[in-house]
């Protein structure tokens, strides 16, 4: 018996997926085998509170909800300082562009004080900071191991960030920005010089 076309073959008996005319899997009800990863899920599932561990990808309203009141007014206190900062540096209050960028370093401060009560843990679990102990399920046994933490990582590039925006905004005074400084102001002199 010759073998059907693709359009011919029953669909209740065709993978999901538009365009796929082909069988479903033995092992899939859904798809063929070639997509039968699709109905797999990655990651970990939705609200698992993975992100309450260390809070560093946690979304901010959700943070915001369950943050301690002394979080919460370390947060408003670096916000409120660098916006009073702003003023006394520019002689005027900020912009809203200037008050969102002022929010995430108040936002990257709060994180890297849950990071390092994260990594104090970790130490208590594992004796070393960097590791993070994990215990998974895997066919119907517990198993317990440890892992690198990303912890540190993610601390390192918000604080690269918030280098990078307190440069840009000239609210850091580091040993490149005074060089820079004091070489525009050189160059200015040797101008005037000139002109006279």
């Amino acid at each position: 018996m010759p073998a059907k076309k693709a359009e011919e073959r029953p669909a209740e008996r065709v993978c999901n997926v538009s365009e796929c005319n082909a069988y479903k899997s033995k092992d899939s009800e859904v798809y063929c085998h070639h997509h039968k990863g699709l109905e797999q899920t990655t990651g970990a599932p939705e609200n698992n509170g993975n992100a309450a561990k260390h809070n560093q990808s946690a979304d901010r309203s959700k943070l915001w909800e369950r943050m301690s009141e002394s979080r919460k007014e370390l947060w408003e206190q670096i916000r409120q300082a660098q916006i009073d900062r702003h003023t006394a540096n520019f002689g005027e209050p900020p912009n809203d562009e200037d008050i969102d960028a002022y929010e995430d370093r108040a936002w990257s401060a709060v994180l890297k004080k849950y990071a390092r009560d994260y990594m104090a843990e970790c130490m208590e679990e594992t004796g070393n900071p960097l590791m993070e102990q994990v215990t998974r399920t895997v066919d119907g046994e517990t198993v317990t191991y440890e892992q690198p933490n990303q912890v540190l990582n993610e601390v390192t590039d918000n604080r690269r960030e918030d280098r990078l925006s307190a440069k840009d905004r000239g609210q850091l005074n580091d040993p490149e920005s005074q060089k820079a400084e004091k070489m525009g102001e050189l160059s200015s002199l040797w101008a005037d010089d000139l002109q006279d």
